[in-house]
């Protein structure tokens, strides 16, 4: 296929080629087959003006695979897969209850919400992760808005908190500090937390550990990807501590029509196809 002239607009303002190598793989990851991913494709060139937001390909893209004939809404809801998570919020607590889950599925003891007193205060940490011998020390920054990069003030308080805490008993033994982010984190970020062991995960930062590849790994999707839910249901879902998908099957009684309840679960048991 050809690769057309269009101008891609990200959400910080900058601008580059359109690389449909890189929309076919997000779809990839997503689960989609070659063949699909062609068809979408074929589809959404023929609908692109010459200078495109990164919103637009996004909206057209999660229109066409939700098209998809058995699977579509599984395909999209896995595709939706960042703005699902930023559409956990406004409040941050579960999109801590997100990295927590993500990484017990990965084999960590999580614990989320704690007061642990340090050296000289006590420190409220959203997410504690032991694993190996090691116990991490979490902050999970959430950002409802795309192109908000998490700043060098965030690292600096980060590496703070933890100097205070790391002889506490509570974050024994081996305690490390992390920084997980569902945006972007700034070139200082990245130098201060290499310079200092503090580790940063970011949506996708670094290769190989970032937010988006450990959610694959996980296979673990949130509430927010449901198509068929409707806002005020997925609020309810929310402030009753259901996050993922998987935790629909548990969750009739807070559905007032059951016939709608089982349309969501359907869709949610989709969401759990692995790649």
């Amino acid at each position: 296929m050809l690769m057309p002239n269009i101008t891609i607009v990200k959400a910080s303002g900058e601008k580059e080629p359109l690389d449909l190598k890189k929309v076919a793989r997000s779809m990839q990851k997503a689960g989609a087959s070659d063949e699909e991913i062609k068809e979408v494709l074929k589809e959404l060139i023929p609908d692109l003006k010459k200078e495109v937001t990164t919103h637009e390909i996004y909206k057209k893209v999660y229109e066409l695979l939700s098209k998809i004939e058995d699977r579509g809404l599984g395909l999209a809801g896995r595709y939706s897969l960042k703005k699902a998570i930023q559409a956990l919020g406004p409040s941050g607590y579960p999109f801590e209850k997100y990295v927590a889950g993500v990484l017990k599925q990965l084999g960590y003891e999580t614990k989320t919400n704690l007061v642990i007193k340090g050296h000289c205060v006590s420190h409220e940490i959203d997410v504690l992760a032991k694993k190996d011998n090691q116990t991490n020390i979490i902050e999970a920054k959430f950002h409802a808005k795309s192109g908000f990069k998490t700043d060098i003030k965030t690292a600096l308080y980060v590496y703070a908190r933890f100097l205070d805490l790391k002889n506490s008993q509570e974050v024994q033994p081996n305690p490390n500090p992390w920084l997980v982010t569902n945006t972007k984190v700034t070139s200082e970020v990245k130098s201060y937390s290499e310079c200092n062991n503090l580790k940063v995960m970011s949506w996708n930062y670094p290769e190989g550990f970032s937010l988006r590849e450990l959610s694959d790994k996980a296979n673990l999707h949130p509430i927010t990807a449901l198509i068929s839910l409707d806002q005020f249901t997925t609020t309810t879902l929310l402030n009753n501590g259901i996050v993922f998908c998987t935790d629909i099957k548990n969750a009739s009684q807070f559905f007032q029509n059951q016939e709608k309840y089982q349309q969501v679960l359907k869709e949610a048991e989709g969401m759990s196809f692995t790649p």
